[in-house]
């Protein structure tokens, strides 16, 4: 009878998966890495790629071939230390919970709460044809060492991240690019497009720190570039030449953290963390029509507009929690609690200086898709979390969590601006409106989790369970459903006669 239950549960459990907010085994127990040992720690602390040498490492983010990343881990070469590769890593990806969870977290690089480097879309006025259209950076490549040294290790990661070409430019035109017509007077578009980061992060091992047993900790810097151009003019005399650019007016990340742990007696540990990110990222839109060519843009029907947009942030996290080995140590139970806050600040800016006029003139932004002239964001965000694995067979471990809020507030303050009407940039007056909600009230986040982890071999097979389709199983317990017999039942996914459905998975090969 055991037997047969053991094959049920195992039946049960291998077919499905459900939506990942880190790496599919951190996201089944439903926490931070930081709360465990997980191999994406090493995108906060390199040095601890030393513990998890000689793997091959297959994310198959959401099961989607086209967005699949990974990498490997080598520590073959001993003289090397170990030596770490992947490839197209989500943008700003760490593996953290808050990545992929709206919670207050650090999303990459030049990343605000508005979700991309695409600032020109905040802004009233569409000059020209309309806004240049920024495209996120996307990660080319992760390289990582790390090597061990007397009491402890030590390792650095340098990630390179680009978007060049992409074809944004709001004409059309493929950019970096160089198009000349051969009829007489034909026009002449040229395009370029360059946006980039280059980061390091550099982590550092100890052990026998005071009151802790190790401790890790972690500083990184990470610089963003951005220069679109695009230019249309004419072989002929006196005809018009339009300009428009974008260009950044510093992007970047700076961060440091640390992660301390001591084991309270052989079975037990407990650990304590902390991380700080200060983010910018400024930018300057120009558009300039000069209406003869003559380059002087003084002269009617020209026009000289430029679109600013700052913005900058400071994230923290702080979390503690423990473990607790069970069953003679084939199972371990964790909990945890954990305290996000964000405080962003964007303010937006616009000037022209038209046709004979001398003077600049301010141009208001709290109209169109921005609404404001200046807005802060601050969050902050305490929850709590518990989680268990347990190895049920020697192939097979099962994986479960929980983590909800205990408080999360949202507060936005928004400042409309009314400017003299000389257009001289002097405000006259200001209207503030500060709005402040729970950001996760009621049912609106699922807070539990399945998943499992499978061994064959050298082997490895993690998945995540979509919760819904395990309590719909339950309600509707159909013995003779499964592989190979259907009772026409539909679930969540909207599939007929299935017990679960894969939702995300990773495949590793250890060697």
């Amino acid at each position: 009878m055991k037997r047969i239950l053991a094959l049920l549960v195992v039946g049960f459990m291998v077919l499905g998966a459900k939506l990942a907010m880190a790496d599919v085994r951190a996201d089944a127990l439903n926490v931070d890495p930081q709360y465990i040992d997980d191999v994406d720690l090493i995108w906060l602390y390199p040095n601890l790629v030393t513990q998890y040498k000689n793997m091959f490492d297959v994310r198959t983010n959401y099961l989607n071939s086209n967005t699949t990343w990974g990498g490997f881990i080598d520590g073959e070469h001993t003289g090397l230390g170990t030596v770490a590769a992947y490839a197209f890593r989500p943008y700003g990806y760490q593996g953290q919970l808050g990545w992929n969870n709206n919670e207050p977290g650090w999303f990459g690089t030049g990343f605000g709460w508005n979700g991309s480097w695409n600032n020109a879309g905040r802004w009233t006025a569409a000059p020209g044809t309309g806004h240049i259209n920024v495209t996120n950076p996307e990660n080319k490549l992760d390289l990582i060492w790390g090597d061990s040294m007397d009491k402890g290790n030590i390792g650095i990661h340098i990630n390179y991240a680009d978007a060049q070409p992409n074809g944004g430019d709001p004409n059309g035109i493929t950019q970096n690019r160089n198009i000349a017509n051969s009829a007489a007077n034909s026009n002449q578009v040229t395009a370029s497009d360059d946006a980039r980061v280059l980061g390091v992060n550099v982590g550092l091992g100890l052990t026998d720190l005071g009151p802790f047993a190790a401790g890790n900790v972690h500083a990184g810097f990470s610089l963003g570039s951005l220069s679109y151009d695009d230019k249309g003019t004419n072989t002929g005399a006196n005809t018009p030449v339009n300009e428009q650019s974008v260009k950044d007016n510093g992007i970047y990340s700076a961060m440091i953290g640390a992660i301390m742990k001591n084991n309270l007696d052989e079975n037990s540990d407990v650990r304590a963390f902390a991380d700080v990110y200060l983010d910018q990222n400024n930018q300057t839109e120009a558009f300039t029509h000069d209406a003869t060519g003559n380059g002087l843009h003084n002269e009617a029907g020209d026009t000289d507009a430029e679109f600013t947009s700052k913005y900058n942030d400071i994230i923290a996290d702080l979390g503690l929690g423990c473990n607790h080995k069970v069953l003679d140590g084939k199972a371990t139970v964790g909990t945890g609690v954990g305290l996000w806050w964000a405080n962003s600040d964007q303010k937006l800016g616009g000037t022209t200086q038209n046709g004979t006029a001398t003077t600049t003139t301010y141009v208001p932004q709290n109209a169109g898709p921005s609404a404001f002239d200046e807005q802060t964001r601050d969050d902050m965000d305490w929850n709590w979390n518990a989680h268990v694995e347990a190895q049920v067979a020697s192939w097979l471990t099962l994986r479960s969590g929980l983590t909800r809020p205990i408080i999360w507030r949202t507060t936005t303050v928004t400042t409309v601006n009314t400017y003299d009407p000389s257009g001289n940039g002097a405000v006259v007056s200001s209207v503030k409106t500060t709005n402040t909600r729970d950001a996760w009230f009621g049912g609106n986040f699922g807070t539990y989790s399945l998943g499992f982890g499978i061994n064959w071999e050298n082997w490895q097979l993690d998945a995540d369970a979509q919760v819904g389709d395990v309590y719909q199983s339950i309600g509707n317990v159909s013995p003779g459903n499964g592989l190979l017999f259907d009772n026409g039942i539909g679930n969540n996914n909207g599939n007929t006669g299935t017990l679960f459905a894969a939702y995300n998975a990773d495949i590793r090969f250890k060697f």
